[in-house]
């Protein structure tokens, strides 16, 4: 019983991520979507794709943010490209992306997370429709992949196109007058 709770509170805490992440695109005026409704839909449908990765029976829980950029991941693989929802789920996994570039090593992410992190780069990098019934590159890693050693400074991404659309991203989102 406690279990299911804590994979609850898990999961919501992640959508509350996926939550804050599409309300910001949506105040910027690109986006029509409901936040709240397509958060937990985004959520529930990663969830979905394979509940032991996240209720601690395969490995450690993932952490919040490893979530959601599945989330978003999954979300790009679900609506159609030029979908308002596609393009929030693709700004957000930018977003992600860029926040552990800048900040990865205060976050006490596992093997697991970072596996999560690099399914949704290459979700990111790829932009190419696929079909939606193959989720295998989507699939959470195995229980043996969860025991890599945790992100840190040295491990993350050092890909230079990965770069490049971080700070292309950076600069799009600095250019809005009522960005924070």
């Amino acid at each position: 019983m406690f279990g299911a709770i804590k994979v609850t509170l898990q999961l919501s805490a992640a959508a509350v991520v996926v939550q804050n992440l599409l309300e910001r695109w949506q105040h910027t005026g690109l986006f029509d979507l409901d936040p709240k409704a397509l958060s937990s839909k985004l959520v529930a449908r990663a969830y979905g794709q394979d509940e032991g990765q996240f209720n601690g029976k395969k490995g450690p829980r993932p952490h919040k943010i490893a979530v959601a950029a599945l989330a978003f991941a999954q979300g790009m693989r679900d609506y159609d490209l030029s979908s308002d929802e596609y393009n929030a789920c693709h700004l957000s996994i930018g977003s992600i992306l860029m926040e552990i570039e800048a900040n990865g090593h205060n976050y006490p992410l596992t093997g697991k997370d970072r596996l999560f992190l690099e399914l949704a780069a290459r979700e990111y990098a790829s932009r190419d429709p696929v079909n939606v019934n193959d989720v295998a590159d989507l699939q959470p890693p195995s229980q043996d992949a969860a025991s890599i050693a945790p992100l840190t400074v040295e491990a993350r991404s050092s890909d230079p196109e990965l770069r490049r659309r971080m700070s292309d991203l950076q600069a799009r989102m600095d250019a809005f007058p009522g960005r924070n």
